[in-house]
């Protein structure tokens, strides 16, 4: 029974009405192309062209690895806080930089 919802719910997520849902919500491209039709998200994206820049694009998508061992997730927010830092004008470009290399070679 389980089994049998859990593979319903990921047709559903993977479906064009799912990646309609998806897309509204985060931002992010669909994964499937299908919800590029009108009635899923192809009317929204003609309002909205803006929005549609980042499928344009999936041609030059590859796929993301992430960092091998137990530390990836602690990488990737100390990462991002140092990038936030450099963001909002704490740290210099050159001072982030060079705590990204110190703090993600730390972690590994």
């Amino acid at each position: 029974m389980k089994q049998k919802a859990a593979w319903e719910y990921l047709k559903f997520a993977c479906g064009p009405e799912g990646q309609k849902i998806a897309v509204l919500g985060s931002g992010y491209i669909p994964t499937n192309r299908q919800a590029e039709k009108p009635e899923y998200l192809g009317d929204f994206y003609k309002k909205n062209p803006l929005w549609y820049t980042p499928v344009t694009q999936i041609q030059y998508a590859s796929a993301w690895q992430g960092y091998k061992g137990a530390n990836g997730v602690k990488i990737w927010h100390k990462q991002r806080d140092l990038i936030g830092l450099v963001m909002r004008g704490e740290l210099t470009p050159q001072e982030g930089l060079a705590r990204i290399v110190k703090e993600t070679e730390a972690l590994f």
